[in-house]
């Protein structure tokens, strides 16, 4: 899969986000979002995501058959994990597993069980995902975005509400299936996109 952004820019009033931004990420790169925090860098994240419009400039989206693919149809293409998105948490965490994969399939020989064995969360796979600990709803969503049979990863803050057990079960999440796809994480800590060849700062668009 290869985006390209062409000359995007996005404002809200007076307050410029980003502008004059052209930019290509590509299947097989790891690629971060830089910047303070209140930079910008959640909203670039949702507009290559398709879930923001830019106020000016185009995004263009192609498979790896160089088949185009259209902004409306994006979303099949994607998983997304962010502080913003909630779980549903009125179920239990293999109801919320089972549910992600009606909509998602998961990558090849992964299931509701396994899932639940790569989270570790064995014990607690009846549990209510309103009773689950912020460290244990955070593996969930990570587990449901990297285990996605998605060809683009979007990650904002990945390692948010983790501890360093957690931080290092995210690394090896990433390491073992991450593969060839193209991920994109949004931070300012070092940590979180450690994993990342590629880099764009928001502030050098302003």
């Amino acid at each position: 899969m290869t985006i390209n952004v062409h000359n995007a820019a996005k404002w809200y009033g007076r307050e410029i986000v980003f502008r004059n931004l052209s930019f290509s990420f590509r299947s097989g790169e790891q690629y971060a979002i830089l910047g303070p925090n209140g930079s910008g860098k959640s909203t670039l994240l949702l507009v290559i995501g398709g879930y923001i419009t830019p106020n000016k400039g185009a995004i263009t989206y192609q498979r790896s058959d160089h088949q185009n693919i259209p902004l409306e149809n994006i979303y099949q293409y994607l998983a997304i994990v962010a502080p913003y998105l909630e779980l549903m948490e009125e179920f239990t965490l293999l109801e919320q597993v089972r549910f992600q994969q009606q909509f998602r399939p998961f990558i090849h020989g992964f299931g509701p069980d396994k899932i639940i064995d790569v989270l570790g969360l064995q014990k607690h796979m009846h549990k209510e995902v309103r009773n689950l600990s912020s460290g244990m709803r955070q593996r969930l969503k990570l587990a449901l975005c990297i285990l996605s049979d998605a060809p683009l990863l979007l990650m904002d803050e990945p390692l948010m509400n983790l501890d360093h057990k957690g931080q290092d079960w995210f690394h090896e999440l990433v390491d073992n299936y991450l593969g060839n796809r193209l991920a994109i994480v949004c931070s300012n800590r070092k940590e979180e996109y450690a994993f990342c060849r590629e880099q764009l700062l928001v502030t050098d668009f302003k």
